[in-house]
């Protein structure tokens, strides 16, 4: 039977992949993030011998967990932060020697995403400003190849709990989040950018709702 990874496993790997370059504060963020993210989801998700490509990556902790228990092809990223980017090379080259993270602006997707099966979009979409979220994703969509998935996983507006999140993001981001009705979202991507929806879950870890959609380009 097919093993699926639970968080304590994430958590223990997570906790010995220390990067000497990144703050102790990024530290604690990467070992301990998977007891109110639910990667074990994701993981259990996705495919041995895939190659995934994930916007807005940070320090790599997704990319160093999906290279542990996934078995992938090849790994990419993107990340607004250099000092991100530094950090997650730093410990992916660790992992997987075919992998690249790219630093970008925020605005303009790298061309490379075409290249992977998997594209994923964790927590990032409500940092994205009001007026640009939905022409970030067309410009995403637009790039991936046909037959690629775009995984987002992300806040549930519609949860009175969203509130704790826009609290956290303030005090470690010092910015408070846009977070889309999940619904709404789904419809959108559903009908305006015809993807196929493959899947809609929602969880809550501790106080933190979320919920993921996994769309297949056709």
């Amino acid at each position: 039977m097919k093993h699926r990874v639970k968080t304590a496993e994430l958590v223990a790997f997570l906790k010995n992949k220390t990067i000497d370059s990144a703050s102790f504060v990024d530290n604690i963020k990467i070992a301990y993030r998977p007891y109110v993210c639910p990667f074990d989801d994701l993981l259990n998700y996705l495919p041995d011998n895939s190659s995934v490509f994930d916007i807005g990556c940070g320090s790599g902790m997704l990319l160093s967990l999906i290279a542990a228990f996934k078995k992938p092809q090849k790994l990419g990223g993107c990340e607004i932060s250099r000092r991100l980017v530094d950090n997650a090379n730093e410990v992916l080259a660790k992992e997987n020697k075919n992998t690249k993270v790219y630093y970008f602006d925020g605005e303009s997707i790298p061309d490379e995403v075409k290249d992977f099966n998997y594209i994923t979009m964790i927590d990032v979409l409500h940092h994205i400003p009001k007026g640009k979220q939905f022409a970030f994703l067309e410009q995403l969509v637009d790039k991936m190849s046909v037959g690629s998935c775009l995984i987002i996983k992300d806040i549930k507006r519609e949860s009175v709990l969203s509130y704790w999140n826009k609290v956290h993001d303030l005090m470690l981001a010092g910015e408070i989040g846009n977070e889309l009705n999940s619904k709404k979202l789904k419809n959108y991507m559903e009908e305006r950018l015809s993807l196929k929806l493959l899947s809609y879950t929602s969880r809550r870890m501790l106080l933190y709702p979320h919920f993921t959609l996994i769309f297949e380009k056709l």
